[in-house]
């Protein structure tokens, strides 16, 4: 996912750091 807006991906990041994302990282 590193094709994505930075917009996007600080959205994402967000999203998924509120739900332990590390998961959805690895």
């Amino acid at each position: 996912m590193d094709c994505l807006p930075q917009c996007l991906v600080d959205w994402l990041y967000t999203e998924v750091n509120e739900d332990g994302g590390k998961k959805m990282r690895d």
